[in-house]
């Protein structure tokens, strides 16, 4: 009679693990997921002449019988993609591979500004096949396009706005200024051999406009003399160019303006002596 409880008490234990251990009685395989091998972020320079192309690589988690699609999505702050740059959204990763990668290409006609550049961020879906993982599962790439020879000699490109603007030097009766909007770059106008002007707005973050000039071979930067009322402040400020001259790079969108600035009350008269510690030096970036 004891046996046979004993019978009874296995069987009855038996039925509750198969019970317990369906799942793994029905040989279920755990999902394959997508991700990208490299956490770097490559500066693709896009050429004008030979295809400028990379390949991002990425990886699947487990292996598969079957031929699986793993898709992906792109954005950035302005490159459009079919223009400025392009690869393909939906990939095969052929049965069996674990490892994998996708091309990548730049259009060097989409980029009109050598100095603009742009991040193209990439990441896996979750509408393939195969799934992004939660984690390495999106790739940057920064675009721009290589500064050529006639880029140098096309200096409309200074053109534009400059919304990074720094202090390098201010040993004047102002105070260091912090630049809540940008400084623009307009109506750049070659005249002779080697002259240009151009204008400069909201010098001193006070929306003052300034006439710069421009000797064109050595890119040297010279401002047309002048005052501003400040009447809020009650301050007159007047602006001239010092004894060192600063350029720009049309390939790095980035421009040096050292010029000297004082101050005085509006309606006195400012001392005919300047002196030479009222420089004032920014730099302005596009970028």
């Amino acid at each position: 009679m004891r046996i046979l409880k004993l019978l009874a008490i296995a069987s009855v234990l038996f039925a509750a693990c198969k019970n317990n251990n369906y799942i793994v009685d029905q040989d279920v395989r755990v999902p394959s997921y997508a991700r990208f091998m490299k956490s770097d972020t490559p500066r693709m320079v896009v050429a004008k002449l030979t295809p400028t192309q990379i390949y991002i690589p990425f990886s699947i988690t487990g292996v598969s019988s079957t031929n699986k699609d793993v898709m992906f999505t792109s954005s950035s702050r302005s490159a459009v993609y079919g223009a400025q740059y392009t690869f393909p959204q939906t990939h095969t990763v052929a049965a069996g591979n674990l490892v994998d990668s996708i091309p990548f290409s730049g259009d060097y006609n989409a980029f009109t500004d050598p100095s603009n550049s742009d991040t193209v961020k990439i990441t896996i879906s979750n509408q393939g096949s195969i799934p992004g993982c939660a984690m390495n599962n999106t790739y940057n790439v920064i675009l721009s396009r290589a500064c050529t020879s006639s880029d140098t000699a096309d200096f409309h490109y200074i053109n534009g706005s400059y919304p990074k603007v720094s202090e390098v030097k201010n040993v004047t009766s102002i105070d260091p200024i912090s630049y809540t909007s940008p400084v623009t770059i307009s109506n750049y106008t070659r005249f002779g051999l080697d002259s240009a002007s151009f204008t400069l707005t909201n010098f001193l973050n006070k929306g003052i406009v300034l006439t710069v000039k421009m000797k064109v071979s050595n890119r040297y930067l010279k401002v047309v003399p002048r005052t501003y009322d400040d009447v809020a402040e009650g301050y007159t400020y007047e602006i001239r160019s010092t004894n060192f001259t600063r350029t720009f790079d049309v390939c790095a969108g980035t421009a040096n303006l050292p010029v000297q600035v004082r101050k005085y009350p509006i309606g006195t008269t400012p001392s005919p002596t300047w002196p030479s510690s009222k420089e004032y030096e920014i730099l302005i970036s596009k970028h």
